[in-house]
């Protein structure tokens, strides 16, 4: 190929991925926002009232998906969190940046075997 074709071959990927980029942006603009609606709707008139039992936004954030998922589906939480799907539930999550779920396991794994070998 010649240089002018490579040359226009790279600004249309450029201005593909920009674009990309773009869409990408806008919906994750528009998930924060239902999130965001869900909370105020759902959660924000115990969580942001200081309601005994009820943890702010900030206490959590220090939750694993896991356990915020569990309390929403099963626990404390179940009757608030009826008729939320679970793509809304993770999204909430998402928006009250809870923790990722950790392999807790394989962490320790990684731990032990970063030991020398003879330290065991």
């Amino acid at each position: 190929m010649d240089k002018k074709l490579w040359k226009r071959m790279i600004v249309w990927l450029r201005l593909l991925s920009l674009f990309g980029i773009a869409l990408l942006a806008q919906d994750h603009s528009a998930v924060s926002q239902e999130s965001e609606r869900l909370y105020r709707e759902r959660c924000a008139r115990c969580h942001e009232t200081g309601i005994p039992r009820a943890p702010n936004r900030a206490a959590m954030s220090h939750l694993s998906m896991e356990n915020f998922q569990r309390t929403l589906t099963g626990g404390s939480m179940k009757t608030q969190a009826e008729g939320l799907s679970a793509k809304e539930i993770a999204a909430l999550g998402q928006f009250l940046a809870v923790q990722p779920t950790v392999n807790l396991r394989r962490n320790r794994q990684r731990k032990m075997s970063a030991l020398p070998r003879n330290a065991l």
